[in-house]
């Protein structure tokens, strides 16, 4: 049995567009990663990501007319969405070549909002547009290896564990799991 020992890192940027499925807003990201290095094979990154984007999303929202009936309307939400993200991946490399393939798999959080004027969007009956979810995803990339750098473009889709039925009373209508697309750009030191 071999047993084989390697502890490397790498610290880097990272940009990219973050697409919210199902409610049209697609955000530049920004932000932070660090990959751990076990084995030549598997590594694990913990990243953090920040986004800010014009909100262009509709939602249906309602009121209670003067004789008890729902009235339903559909506006866009706030002027902003804004979201940070912080994940834990998985990424196996099966081969080194020059430009290595991988498989990404990640567990992480969502946090977001709609903002308007700086204060969080707030429905007619009170309930705020924010919220913090968990997500599960994958993905895969390519990297590779220039004078000590490390340079990776990656795809990732997320499913964002996001339902409320809480929200059928505060916005007409309930707020459904969702899902992302991702698309990353990363440049890392390795140390």
């Amino acid at each position: 049995m071999i047993l084989y020992i390697l502890f490397s890192f790498t610290v880097g940027l990272e940009g990219g567009m973050f697409e919210l499925k199902g409610n049209d807003i697609v955000s530049p990201s920004f932000g932070v990663f660090c990959d751990f290095y076990l084995n030549p094979n598997l590594n694990y990154c913990l990243s953090f990501e920040r986004g800010k984007a014009t909100a262009s999303t509709r939602t249906m929202a309602f009121m209670y007319d003067s004789l008890g009936r729902r009235q339903f309307f559909s506006e866009v939400v706030g002027e902003d969405f804004e979201h940070l993200s912080g994940n834990l991946s998985v990424n196996w490399i099966p081969f080194r070549i020059v430009l290595s393939p991988y498989l990404s798999g990640r567990l992480g959080f969502k946090s977001w909002r709609f903002v308007s004027g700086g204060e969080v969007v707030t429905s007619l009956n009170g309930n705020e547009f924010e919220g913090l979810s968990l997500s599960l995803g994958g993905g895969a990339g390519i990297r590779g290896e220039l004078a000590g750098f490390i340079i990776s473009v990656e795809a990732f889709s997320d499913f964002i564990f996001s339902e409320n039925k809480d929200w059928v009373e505060g916005f007409g209508n309930g707020d459904d799991n969702e899902w992302t697309v991702e698309y990353v750009f990363r440049l890392g030191r390795d140390f």
